[in-house]
């Protein structure tokens, strides 16, 4: 293999090496060898960082369009230097200083612009030696993520060398080369870039999928190495992790990291398509964005993930990559979600104009399948019950790769939303005392017992992580009786070989679907084995969720969760978690969450069926001072920006097995309801059996809202069950989970008759009078 691919290396290389300069100048790309690895070769002509001559004729028609002139205006203004007043007000100069583009940055664009278009050979000279001077007073280092000013600087000095190329003298480009290549090494990349973070870190941001790729491009012919560096660590080690990732739909950096992350993956996808490479990424890219549509609340939020700052005055929306998602493959359904606030960052701008599809219009997600499935290497789900104001929304995570970083170790948990956060990821990002890696972040924020998930407490469990975070450094975590750290000492997954290793490898999904409406669906199921997520302290952990659309007003709907959990030790003690922002309130075997502020109006009961009364402690931990405690330490801070809702939280139930047990199982109802003081209808629980490939197997059934849902007590497959549906209900819809592929024969008190089993969801949806209910594999 090696022999023939040297062959093709020698062979690659002799055709670009005599290629004309007519045909550099196809549509197409034409490919080289780089170190071993392929990739396109900037054509030979200029413009082509962005845009080619064969584009310049509908740029100046894009121009004049009232999208176009609107564009231009708003480089216009940003192109005017601050007044002092203005620059008296800026007392933060990190990097959201410069990224505001105001004054040189965008003015020197618009020049550049300008030649492009008319020729005006002044304002191309003008552009040139006023950047030129700015390039070699640029030193700007890497404290406080300066990086991306430095970025800033390669981006739009990339612009003038390559849309003013005529204008340049010999010397001039000598020097723009000489300034990009510093510049380059300045930054938290260095020069030549180190290619060890591809995966997730500050690398899968500007700095090489914008910035040091668009100056490559504008100098290649020049000075071929920048471009080279960059396009070998994009083709070797940054397309392959993002295929694999977006397969699956969904992004693993958070809500919060979207739009700076997933923006220059959308770049780095539009300037090599520009240049001839056509699409990089692969289609699933576009479904990855779908994610933050199901996720948007009512109120202009979406449900969190990883690490984020709850701010209510501040809708969550995506503008960069649902702009360029949307234009690039022409969605009318990402179109909409950048229309709810259709404002680029400034330093987005040239892109918008030059990019963004002007005549696409926007379309309400109202005809989109209610759940939406994230497969490997997520097994996430969020399931709706419409797209109103009045949707309740649901998310089940199991997690299958755990990269780090921005991700929490938050396999197995879930969220719910109706009329307001009830079930709530809580803690937050960025506080007074200090973001990523503070002792409220590593302690807490970021750690499994902040959300609503399992824990498994190891007195002696140590958690060690790798001393990061000025005065907050630590050689360990705190023990939160929750799932393991990934990477040694915590650190970042940093390749695509890495991340296929077994060190990264948190989850596997059992099963997933939705039905018997593929758009409408009245259940959704998830089940997952989280077992890799701990330590040695678990023998076996498997969660499942059904979320059950009831198409009630009153209770629109009901999620049930089930979980067996094996400990090596039955010392150690298990935690079922719920988090809420208010108080909840506790009766018996049951708890109610309620949101009561804030124009919020929605609450949460919970009805614990297993472990049964007589061996369960339901207890509340939360309030002032204890908001994020670990086992009786609260790291406290306060979030920065404003959290007029609480949504960081206060509160969280915790249901725990009394008796020692090596194995414990665990089965709750949540109904999901609008205010009211009456407490809604207690779900019940019934038993049956049942028996599959390892033997019989005792059935844990929830009765809810005329629904009857079984499950596997052993966590297995079945290939029959058997059990008796009380009085009660004239009629139950029923749904019968962990069932083998294949199909079966249900026998009720009506009669018998068969259902099909899928490979995906593993599940039966039938429907039963109370009685004696059998179903069998055939």
């Amino acid at each position: 293999m090696r022999i023939i691919r040297i062959i093709a290396a020698v062979a690659l290389f002799f055709v670009a090496s005599t290629l004309s300069a007519q045909q550099r100048k196809t549509s197409e790309a034409v490919w080289t060898w780089h170190e071993g690895v392929a990739i396109p070769m900037p054509p030979m002509e200029h413009p082509r960082l962005y845009i080619r001559p064969s584009g310049l004729e509908d740029l100046k028609a894009r121009v004049e369009t009232p999208e176009g002139k609107k564009i231009i205006s708003r480089l216009t203004a940003l192109s005017v230097d601050r007044t002092p007043e203005e620059e008296a007000s800026e007392t933060d100069h990190g990097f959201r200083y410069y990224f505001k583009m105001r004054g040189l940055t965008s003015k020197v664009q618009l020049q550049a612009l300008d030649y492009l278009l008319t020729g005006n050979r002044k304002e191309a000279r003008s552009a040139i030696t006023s950047l030129l001077d700015s390039l070699r007073n640029c030193s700007f280092g890497t404290k406080q993520d300066l990086s991306r000013a430095s970025g800033v600087m390669l981006m739009v000095g990339a612009i003038v060398y390559d849309w003013c190329y005529p204008e340049f003298t010999a010397a001039e480009r000598e020097a723009y080369v000489k300034e990009f290549i510093r510049i380059a090494g300045r930054m938290e990349c260095g020069y030549p870039p180190k290619g060890d973070e591809t995966v997730a870190g500050h690398l899968c941001e500007w700095m090489v999928l914008r910035d040091m790729l668009s100056a490559g491009i504008a100098v290649y012919d020049e000075y071929p190495d920048m471009y080279n560096h960059a396009a070998k660590m994009i083709y070797e080690s940054y397309i392959p992790v993002r295929r694999y990732f977006y397969a699956g739909h969904n992004y693993h950096q958070g809500t919060s990291y979207a739009n700076v992350r997933l923006t220059n993956d959308f770049l780095s996808l539009w300037i090599l398509d520009r240049m001839g490479a056509g699409q990089i990424y692969g289609d699933d890219m576009k479904f990855m964005m779908y994610d933050l549509i199901y996720r948007l609340r009512p109120d202009g939020q979406v449900l969190p993930a990883g690490d984020v700052n709850h701010n209510r005055r501040s809708p969550n929306t995506f503008q960069n990559p649902m702009m360029l998602a949307s234009s690039y493959f022409h969605d009318p359904y990402l179109a909409a979600q950048f229309e709810r606030n259709p404002v680029v960052e400034p330093h987005c701008l040239i892109f918008e104009l030059l990019w963004r599809d002007f005549s696409l219009k926007g379309k309400a997600p109202d005809d989109l399948p209610l759940t939406m499935y994230s497969g490997t290497p997520y097994g996430w789900m969020v399931a709706r019950t419409g797209w109103d104001d009045s949707s309740v929304i649901a998310e089940m995570k199991v997690n299958e790769k755990f990269p780090g970083n921005h991700q929490h170790a938050d396999g197995g948990a879930f969220q719910i939303y109706y009329k307001g956060p009830l079930a709530i990821d809580s803690g937050f990002y960025q506080g007074l005392k200090g973001g990523y890696n503070s002792q409220n972040n590593k302690n807490y924020t970021k750690r499994t017992i902040a959300h609503n998930s399992l824990l498994v407490y190891d007195p002696d469990e140590v958690f060690p992580i790798w001393n990061y975070g000025g005065e907050d450094k630590t050689e360990f975590a705190a023990n939160d009786g929750g799932q393991r750290l990934p990477g040694e000492k915590w650190r970042t997954c940093r390749t695509y070989e890495e991340l296929m290793t077994d060190e990264f490898a948190v989850g596997q999904v059992l099963a997933h679907g939705f039905g018997p409406d593929p758009k409408v669906p009245d259940y959704t199921v998830l089940k997952g084995d989280i077992t890799r997520a701990y330590s040695s302290k678990v023998k076996e952990v498997k969660r499942s969720f059904v979320f059950l659309n009831l198409h009630d007003g009153k209770i629109p709907a009901a999620m049930i969760v089930f979980d067996k959990v094996v400990s090596s030790n039955p010392a150690f003690k298990k935690f079922w978690l719920l988090h809420s922002i208010e108080e909840p309130q506790a009766d018996g075997s049951s708890f109610t969450v309620r949101r009561t502020k804030n124009g919020d109006s929605g609450r949460l009961q919970c009805d614990v069926l297993l472990p049964a009364a007589d061996n369960l402690k339901l207890s509340k931990v939360g309030g002032e001072g204890h908001e994020y405690e670990v086992f009786g330490v609260n790291y406290p801070d306060v979030q920065k920006a404003p959290d007029d809702a609480g949504e960081c939280g206060s509160w969280r139930v915790e249901l725990s097995p009394l008796k020692p047990a090596a194995e414990d199982v665990f089965l709750n109802v949540m109904q999901i309801a609008g205010q009211g003081d009456d407490k809604l209808p207690s779900a019940k629980y019934f038993k049956g059996s049942g028996s599959g490939k390892s033997g019989p197997s005792g059935l844990a059934g929830a009765l809810v809202a005329g629904r009857a849902v079984t499950f596997s007590l052993d966590g297995g497959m079945l290939s029959q069950a058997a059990f008796v549906l009380p009085k009660g209900a004239p009629r139950y819809k029923v749904l019968v989970t962990d069932l083998e592929y294949g199909t079966y024969v249900v026998k009720t008190s009506a009669g018998s008759s068969t259902v099909e089993v899928s490979g995906a969801d593993h599940a039966a949806w039938f429907e039963a009078a109370p009685g004696k209910v059998s179903i069998w594999r055939i």
